[in-house]
């Protein structure tokens, strides 16, 4: 065991659990110097210390002894996320390795599991975000009128939704296309504690990347922009929103959000991009959301239903029924323990997520 364990598995695992060099050192016994040269590989990790460091961090033993085909995100695979600017760089490390882990647990997945992924790669440079938006509704078929649920188009699409507690309201999702698992998977990120309808504008924003960014470097600033400009057009449509943005006041503005199943803002900013309304008018309207209180957070009566991810269920369940797996052996083939199991690969209907 001693010869086949991972020392770079050490860092992610202690990452995903928001722990310090510094605090896993004196969790295990050892000197933060000594924890630093296990990680780096200098060190040989001793069967009793690597059950120790596993109960630490509560991994099981076989987490520690994968050979991931690539560890550490950026690279060849760029990330992209919505986040605040005070988003801490501990916040962000903990986000990426929550997510490393569930790629490393997707791939596996993937080896059983029959996923056909149609969300196209466009080049930004000479395929507008508007004009990307409206194809991929067509190719999904997306009937006319708000997307239903956001979630689904995009798991029927062959895009895989995990939702994280990042334990920080700074960061909103990211996204990712992983080349190391069959057919390029689209991966997407997702804080739980989003508003229903932060989560469905920052899926499109997400998947607006997707379609438009990877492989395509760009300025940060020109690269947001676009991938609002797909979320806008995918969930709102120009020519169908349009003739409804006359006469906004905090009626109808309610009324579109529970139709359109967007923020009011957002239905504003939508306004004023295809000049139904001025800048004073825009101004002048989130002065009202403000007096209302409605700029942090719009009223629960008003939000769209939840949209949890399905997708990672269906996964799992394959491996238990049609593939004929034990849970046990399910969870051993996916080195994962039984909450982070109940975690991510639980029955969506049951809200309790």
């Amino acid at each position: 065991m001693e010869s086949m364990f991972n020392p770079e598995l050490i860092s992610l695992a202690r990452k995903s659990r928001g722990k310090t060099q510094t605090a896993l050192a004196s969790d295990i016994g050892v000197p933060t110097t000594t924890l630093s040269r296990y990680e780096g590989g200098s060190r040989v990790v001793s069967e009793q210390l690597m059950k120790s460091i596993a109960g630490v961090l509560d991994y099981p033993v076989g987490f520690f002894l994968q050979r991931p085909s690539r560890y550490e995100w950026g690279g060849e695979d760029p990330v992209y996320h919505r986040k605040r600017q005070s988003a801490p760089a501990n916040a962000l490390n903990r986000a990426y390795a929550l997510a490393e882990v569930r790629r490393l647990e997707a791939a596996k997945l993937l080896d059983g599991y029959p996923l056909e992924t149609t969300i196209p790669s466009h080049s930004s440079e000479i395929f507008d975000p508007a004009t990307a938006a409206r194809e991929l509704r067509a190719s999904w078929g997306v009937p006319s009128g708000p997307v239903f649920n956001m979630t689904r188009v995009i798991e029927r699409g062959g895009g895989l939704v995990f939702s994280h507690d990042f334990g920080t309201p700074h960061i909103d999702g990211f996204s990712t296309r992983s080349y190391g698992v069959p057919a390029a998977l689209p991966i997407i990120h997702l804080n739980r504690d989003l508003p229903s309808d932060r989560w469905r504008w920052t899926l499109a924003h997400e998947l607006g990347h997707i379609v438009l960014h990877f492989g395509t470097p760009a300025l940060p600033e020109e690269v947001e922009r676009q991938a609002n400009a797909f979320a806008s057009e995918f969930l709102a449509p120009a020519r169908e929103i349009g003739p409804m943005l006359v006469n906004l006041d905090l009626h109808s503005l309610a009324g579109l959000k529970i139709e359109w199943k967007i923020s009011m803002q957002t239905i504003i900013m939508r306004a004023a991009e295809l000049g139904h309304i001025t800048a004073k008018q825009k101004q002048n309207m989130f002065i009202r959301l403000t007096k209302v209180g409605y700029r942090n957070r719009e009223p629960e009566s008003l939000a769209p239903p939840l949209e949890p991810p399905r997708l990672p269920f269906q996964m799992a369940r394959y491996y238990l029924t049609t593939l004929g797996y034990r849970r046990e052996d399910l969870l051993d083939y996916l080195s994962v323990n039984e909450t982070d199991f109940q975690k991510y690969y639980h029955d969506p209907d049951d809200y309790s997520w």
